[in-house]
């Protein structure tokens, strides 16, 4: 539910600068729970933590934007939209919307494992935890996204499982992700999901770590040594995220 970032920032900081990275807490998007009338509440309990959107499907936006989401309310900020799809025409417009809605920052959802999105019968419209299949596509999207919108874009994805033999690194920026897709899950996975998607990212990339494998879906057990690992692997980044 809650996210924490390792660096801290200071109240004037928190309340001016409108990004994901600038607060020590943020609380996680959540299907059917993080609706306006969650965030308001969550607002009143503090001003000092980043909200999230649920997830939004791309075409929900851009057919029915009135009825699915509506403008960022003044107390919300800083608040980012998650937004979920695999086409990079349609992100964009649905993006394009949301940053005239007034919201800070745009999250591509990588990590959603629920079978109505990773298991549809055309490959193509599959998109949440599918998507970290497919690096190169991942890379394409959050680029389109940076060319149309000029706030920040970040990535929510999954992180890997098995680290006891993995290799010691410095990626180049934070991460904001979960752990292992199917059988993707070993370090190299993860390492060049990172490398492809940041490539597109650019110095300002985030991601978001949620200690989770994808299969068995929703209750399985957090993988908690996995987040203290993952904290000491991208210790280099300037800014880290666990979910």
């Amino acid at each position: 539910m809650f996210a924490m970032h390792e660096n801290l920032a200071t109240t004037r900081e928190v309340n001016d600068a409108k990004g994901a990275a600038s607060c020590t807490l943020s609380i996680a998007p959540m299907m059917e729970c993080t609706d306006k009338h969650y965030r308001c509440l969550a607002r009143l309990l503090t001003r000092h933590t980043q909200l999230y959107t649920e997830m939004v499907v791309d075409q929900s936006i851009i057919y029915n934007q009135a009825q699915v989401i509506g403008p960022a309310q003044s107390y919300e900020h800083p608040i980012t939209v998650q937004l979920g799809g695999s086409d990079p025409e349609m992100l964009a417009k649905a993006a394009v919307v949301c940053e005239r809605l007034g919201y800070d920052e745009i999250n591509l959802n990588v990590g959603c494992p629920s079978p109505k999105v990773v298991n549809k019968k055309k490959p193509s419209a599959c998109f949440g935890a599918r998507l970290m299949t497919d690096p190169p596509h991942v890379a394409k999207i959050v680029a389109r996204l940076q060319e149309v919108v000029s706030i920040p874009v970040t990535v929510k994805c999954r992180t890997w499982e098995k680290l006891r033999s993995m290799p010691a690194a410095d990626p180049p920026t934070s991460c904001a992700l979960q752990i292992g897709v199917d059988d993707l899950d070993q370090y190299e996975h993860l390492k060049n999901f990172v490398e492809t998607v940041v490539e597109a990212l650019g110095p300002t990339a985030h991601f978001i770590v949620h200690a989770r494998k994808v299969h068995p879906i929703v209750r399985s057990v957090p993988q908690r040594l996995c987040v203290v690992h993952a904290s000491t692997v991208i210790c280099s980044s300037r800014f880290l995220a666990f979910y």
